[in-house]
């Protein structure tokens, strides 16, 4: 098998917290285990294409924050090509809190942040013609998919900056 493999997603940082137990509305839980790592729905599907030996192209948004450079690092050191990934100014980078419990169960809240500020549609006039095609078509697919309709107009869609 030949061919890049295209992901357009989500990339996240995870902040995972193994508690005793789930909290109660209003309760606060001590103790556990803290731990970070690396996520996003299409973060993980990049790593997972990357992982089986495919030249992997990611295309995204980070904030321009202190978890952009770390969210950018892990995708590379997993051999994902991250030249597309945007930096969106005034946002922060995708994160999801974690709750995980001592049988398992979790909580997790996601904030989209520069995940949720990205105009695919409009940013993808700046795409080279051999990713636009293939990169719509995935975006036009997690479109309907999506179980929000709720989609920032283009107006206010902040301007991405390059990658450094």
């Amino acid at each position: 098998m030949s061919g890049r493999v295209i992901v357009v997603g989500s990339v996240n940082i995870d902040l995972v917290a193994r508690v005793p137990h789930l909290p109660h509305p209003g309760e606060t839980v001590t103790g556990g285990i803290y731990e970070r790592h690396h996520g996003g729905k299409g973060g993980n599907q990049a790593v997972a294409a990357a992982r089986l030996r495919r030249p992997t192209l990611f295309i995204g948004a980070t904030g321009d924050d202190t978890f952009e450079i770390d969210a950018r690092r892990a995708l590379s050191s997993e051999r994902v090509d991250v030249s597309m990934v945007a930096s969106l100014a005034g946002q922060p980078t995708g994160i999801a809190l974690i709750l995980v419990d001592a049988t398992g169960e979790n909580e997790i809240a996601v904030v989209p942040g520069a995940n949720g500020a990205i105009e695919m549609a409009t940013s993808a006039t700046a795409w080279p013609d051999s990713v636009r095609s293939s990169a719509m078509s995935c975006w036009s697919a997690m479109r309907s998919l999506s179980t929000s309709s709720a989609r920032p107009s283009s107006a206010a869609t902040p301007q991405a900056r390059p990658p450094s």
